[in-house]
């Protein structure tokens, strides 16, 4: 019968051990934002797709200019 009474003394300081690092917890800030993490994230990548469509479309912008440019020059060379 000893080690049924030892059973139960051993299982319950088992929560008090895993209750003080919750207490720690709560202590801490919940406020900090780390670069990709849940509260950051859609945000940045919304901003960095947005940044992505942009560069895209003006290279598209540079790229018809210059070959509006070579066309011009192929049918109506400069004399």
């Amino acid at each position: 019968m000893a080690s049924k009474e030892e059973a139960p003394v051993a299982s319950t300081s088992k929560p008090q051990a895993n209750q003080l690092p919750q207490e720690g917890k709560k202590n801490k800030k919940k406020n900090w934002r780390k670069p990709y993490s849940p509260s950051f994230r859609i945000p940045k990548i919304q901003k960095d797709a947005m940044e992505n469509v942009f560069n895209m479309a003006r290279t598209l912008m540079e790229f018809k200019d210059k070959e509006e440019q070579r066309m011009r020059q192929l049918h109506f060379p400069k004399k």
